[in-house]
């Protein structure tokens, strides 16, 4: 009797723990995995952001927004602090960035988001490009109206969906236009660092979040209202226990427990 016992508890101790397993597999799709509204930021400290060390170095504040004005005309880039929840990637995701120009310091001037890159230079970058002429490099251009909403400064909203690793269109919003430009091919987004790029412009950022899944209904999570922000002392983000977590943990609990009763008659029996 106590080994149909034993053998019940056993394998709905592994089923419940699969189950975990697999529900933290899957991402929830309209999770924000991380975001910053820099109209909630009063020091720059708080953003976690450094300045990549392979261009220039600009002055940043806030003024409804985050500043970025460039001291010269190199590239230059902010890289942002990395996922609260440790670094764990989705392949499925969603990047949503808002920004306006508030200064051209020349025709080729442009503010750009860093897909992904590597170490603090960054390297082995992949970079989407907003020129202040209308233009996405290497993708193609923006209408007309479009490109006259953005020249008066005001706001461009991005939307870049990667499904499964791979980057294929760009969405885009700026005053009463909205567009969607599709990549002439694919473009395959590994595990790095993001960021924002800037050169030959000054910005407002208004803000930037990463959110799991594609084509989702609502945003979810902490970070659908609220900003993540760095706190005296901080490295690096701690993620926050997850339910799927404390369920596989509560699962492997009642499997040790389980394990510990069978012992524990057996031995007396002896």
């Amino acid at each position: 009797m106590l080994k149909r016992v034993f053998s019940v508890v056993l394998l709905l101790s592994l089923f419940c723990s699969l189950m975990a397993l697999s529900s933290a597999a899957e991402p929830l799709f309209g999770e924000v995995m991380f975001a910053q509204r820099y109209a909630d930021f009063s020091s720059f400290a708080e953003t976690g952001i450094r300045f990549g060390t392979g261009g220039g170095t600009p002055t940043v504040s806030f003024n409804e927004g985050l500043s970025v004005k460039p001291e010269d005309d190199l590239k230059t880039y902010l890289l942002l602090p990395d996922l609260p929840d440790g670094g764990a990637w989705a392949d499925t995701y969603t990047v949503e960035f808002s920004f306006s120009f508030t200064e051209i310091a020349a025709a080729n001037g442009y503010f750009g988001f860093l897909m992904t890159g590597k170490g603090g230079v960054p390297s082995n970058r992949t970079e989407l490009i907003v020129r202040a002429n209308g233009t996405l490099d290497g993708i193609g251009a923006f209408s007309d109206s479009f490109k006259e909403a953005m020249a008066k400064g005001e706001k461009v909203t991005v939307t870049v969906p990667v499904r499964e690793g791979m980057m294929y269109e760009v969405e885009a919003v700026c005053g009463e236009s909205a567009e969607t430009l599709a990549l002439p091919s694919v473009k395959i987004i590994g595990e790095g660092s993001r960021g924002f790029v800037v050169r030959n412009a000054s910005v407002s950022v208004e803000s930037v979040c990463v959110v799991r899944g594609v084509g989702y209904a609502k945003k979810m999570g902490k970070y659908a209202t609220e900003s993540y922000k760095m706190t005296a002392g901080e490295d690096d983000p701690v993620a926050p226990p997850t339910a799927d977590r404390a369920s596989l943990s509560l699962c492997m609990l009642f499997g040790a427990a389980g394990c510990a009763i069978f012992v524990s008659r057996r031995r007396r029996r002896v």
